[in-house]
């Protein structure tokens, strides 16, 4: 058996009609099986009958001394183990179900790996509606969660609203003379904080570039614009690019993609971080942007293509997401340049939508090997039914990790646990995980932070020790 042979074709188990017999007077009788399942309900798991066994493959770390079991009978039956009780699972179990003159002898078994599971196991800490980075004292409490729950990675975002996490002069030096650009504000370094504090937990700390090529939300101050109101994105209409109320700036300039990467090496040079993260909005724009007359004439001089009239011109599209990949790679090799060992991860929309929506062409990415850690943003809810999150990871396994090798340890799904009042059951967030699970990806990052406390029992079922995070 291999070290996470999972046994279980899905989550609940169907049990065959099998037929077992006993002799009375001169006859024989014909007895379905009166036992249908058998769970580990606090571990989110139904084990697999094979024979007279009954076979729990459960993750590394995990207490078997003291394991809740229940179980379901086709019919009225005397079991030797009570519903709902408690048992010692660390050694075989008998388990004996009767009925007058039938009986049934099941031995219980639980198999553990040997070593703990290598998976990046992250989680976005955001300033939005979030008080988790605020003050010293949250810095260390959203630490100390994080690593009760055995998580080894957090992307902390350190830009967004045209504000950095941390002192930046590269920001500064971009918006005008007396614009307020830390988050939390002055006086005190918010990042390097966290990155101590969890560093002394074992956590890597990956600053999460939120922002990216965004300038603003309607209505809020766009001072980056205000400084250079020419790095705005047009769209065909010749006006600015707004999509979802987020007006952006002209990913495809060179001045605008020289200040993000300028920025991002700001913090590479300064602090002893793990990495840089990346997510669907660097690099990345909208289909209806690019009109601007800089990105126009470049078009035109490199492809000789007529001026496009149509956001989906498949030439337009193609040279458009190629200007992006080409700054992805240009991301990766000047980072790699300053630190070598900094990670250099990306969370992009899910596989083609990203490319059709957002030009961002992240299997090119992968294929030019200038992805260290893949967390595509599988967001799905839960009334969408499991089926929204399993296809897209099955296309991710099928396209991506297959076709290009890429290590599913360092494939790490996003995987949405709030958004606005909304937060999954521990009965749907189990059967991701137990998804994930068959398909031998141990880890996933979870947006965000603020909703880890709702699905508590989940996180410690599926995660009882620490994994090992993958090297490079």
């Amino acid at each position: 058996m291999s070290k996470h042979a999972f046994l279980t074709v899905f989550f609940i188990i169907m049990i065959f009609p099998f037929c077992q017999s006993c002799k009375k007077g001169n006859s024989t009788i014909i007895h379905k099986p009166i036992l249908s399942q058998f769970t580990l309900p606090e571990l989110f798991q139904t084990g697999t009958i094979k024979g007279d066994s009954i076979i729990f493959n459960l993750p590394y770390g995990t207490n078997l001394s003291n394991i809740k079991v229940d179980y379901q009978l086709n019919d009225d039956a005397n079991a030797s183990i009570p519903r709902n009780t408690y048992i010692n699972l660390s050694r075989s179990i008998d388990f004996v179900i009767k009925k007058g003159d039938y009986s049934e002898h099941y031995v219980l078994v639980a198999y553990i790996p040997s070593h703990p599971d290598t998976a990046v196991r992250g989680v976005w800490i955001t300033n939005v509606g979030s008080p988790a980075l605020s003050t010293e004292d949250n810095i260390r409490n959203t630490v100390d969660l994080v690593a009760s729950l055995h998580l080894n990675a957090i992307y902390v975002v350190v830009f967004n609203k045209n504000q950095t996490l941390f002192p930046s002069t590269v920001l500064q030096n971009n918006v005008p003379e007396g614009t307020q650009t830390q988050i939390f504000g002055p006086g005190w370094d918010p990042l390097q904080i966290l990155i101590d504090y969890a560093h002394l937990k074992g956590i890597k700390v990956i600053p999460w570039f939120e922002y990216g090529f965004i300038s603003h939300y309607t209505g809020y101050p766009h001072p980056i614009l205000d400084k250079h109101p020419e790095w705005v994105s047009i769209d065909k209409n010749g006006l600015p690019t707004v999509r979802n109320n987020f007006t952006w700036l002209n990913g495809f300039h060179p001045q605008v993609q020289q200040f993000m990467l300028d920025l991002i090496l700001d913090a590479v040079k300064k602090y002893n971080i793990d990495g840089i993260q990346c997510d669907d909005h660097l690099p990345a724009m909208p289909i209806n942007s690019g009109y601007d007359s800089l990105t126009l004439n470049t078009y035109l001089q490199q492809t000789g293509n007529p001026i496009p009239t149509s956001d989906t011109d498949p030439n337009w599209m193609k040279w458009r997401a190629d200007q992006l990949s080409q700054f992805a790679k240009r991301i990766y090799d000047s980072v790699k340049a300053i630190k070598p060992n900094c990670l250099v991860c990306f969370a992009p929309g899910p596989l083609d939508w990203s490319l059709q929506n957002n030009l961002a062409d992240w299997e090119s990415w992968v294929k030019m090997g200038i992805v260290d850690i893949l967390s595509p943003l599988l967001y799905r809810n839960e009334n969408q039914g499991l089926s929204a999150y399993t296809s897209l990871l099955d296309k991710d396994i099928s396209r991506i990790i297959k076709n290009y090798a890429f290590p599913r340890n360092r494939y790490s799904p996003g995987i949405m646990v709030k958004n606005g009042s909304y937060s999954p059951s521990d009965n749907y967030l189990s059967r991701v995980f137990l998804y994930n699970t068959y398909n031998q990806i141990y880890g996933a990052s979870l947006w965000y932070y603020d909703g880890l406390i709702n699905n508590m029992k989940v996180y410690k079922a599926f995660y009882p020790a620490n994994a090992i995070f993958p090297n490079r």
